[in-house]
């Protein structure tokens, strides 16, 4: 026979005798006799014995810490979710883009340049032009978003008329012809808030090809023949932008070369910096200088 669980400090009058059972405990009180004679060995393990909690009052407590810690974990959540989402939505960028005489959403520019270099980062050798000259549009307007493609270069010459042919000097006595890729018209981007009339950008959509005059024959682009980028930035008081230099960041890379190019001064996977100031102007009507202010 297996004794009936028995909490600890329960008596005789405890739930597991109950007045319903007086009855058959007086006909016969040795049943329980019998069952406190029995080895504690033969007793049906009680649960809870020697333990605080009953089944309904563990449960009840267990529930409670269970519902606040969730309550809590919730609100923790939310709350880092929210922090998390504030700095995007709550400080977007514009842009307002103008010049004096110039009016509608878009209008023409000019940039002309004294110099522009293209430096290849491993051989260290660079080609440099005295003259750049570029054409394109602008956006204009106040508040424009987004701040990508603000403006394009649609067209772009690179020479150095002392040169013969006007190519651009080379390394080594080379002279250069560079063929700027203006399928795609190159982008201008405003990549942070105006400071001191300084706008930092990035110039995207960079394709070009180069021939020599020992006729070795280059391409350069991004990574993976896409349009390449460098960062730079736009001046307000010079009115001028200029790529490259110090802080400066360039993905263009030497796509391919044939046998003709020096492989002392040019390889395929080469990094490429571009380095050169545009001063920028609005085309007429428009009679004052490109003003450029970012901001959120």
């Amino acid at each position: 026979m297996v004794r009936p669980c028995k909490r600890a400090g329960e008596g005789e009058s405890g739930p597991w005798r109950s007045s319903r059972d007086s009855t058959a405990t007086e006909k016969d009180p040795s049943i329980f006799d019998k069952a406190e004679e029995m080895p504690r060995s033969t007793r049906r393990p009680c649960p809870y014995e020697n333990s605080q909690n009953t089944p309904l009052k563990g449960t009840r407590t267990g529930m409670r810490k269970l519902t606040r810690n969730s309550i809590l974990a919730s609100a923790v959540a939310i709350s880092a979710l929210g922090l998390t989402a504030i700095p995007a939505s709550a400080n977007p960028m514009y842009v307002d883009i103008s010049a004096t005489g110039a009016s509608g959403s878009s209008w023409g520019i000019t940039a002309t340049s004294s110099s522009v270099t293209a430096k290849d980062n491993t051989t260290t050798a660079a080609i440099t032009c005295s003259s750049g000259a570029a054409s394109g549009t602008t956006k204009l307007g106040t508040n424009i978003t987004p701040t990508t493609g603000i403006a394009s270069v649609t067209t772009l010459s690179l020479t150095s008329p002392a040169n013969k042919n006007g190519w651009c000097s080379g390394p080594a006595g080379i002279t250069v012809q560079v063929n700027p890729d203006l399928t795609t018209p190159w982008t201008l981007d405003a990549t942070a808030v105006t400071a001191a009339g300084v706008t930092a950008g990035k110039l995207n959509g960079i394709k070009a090809s180069i021939v020599g005059s020992d006729n070795c024959h280059a391409t350069v682009s991004g990574p993976g023949g896409t349009g390449g980028s460098v960062t730079g930035s736009y001046n307000n008081t010079t009115h001028s932008l200029t790529t490259g230099g110090t802080g400066s960041t360039s993905n263009l890379t030497v796509q391919s070369v044939d046998l003709n190019c020096d492989p002392t001064l040019i390889n395929a996977g080469d990094s490429i910096s571009l380095n050169g100031t545009f001063v920028v102007t609005a085309v007429s009507p428009a009679t004052g200088p490109l003003t450029l202010n970012a901001h959120n």
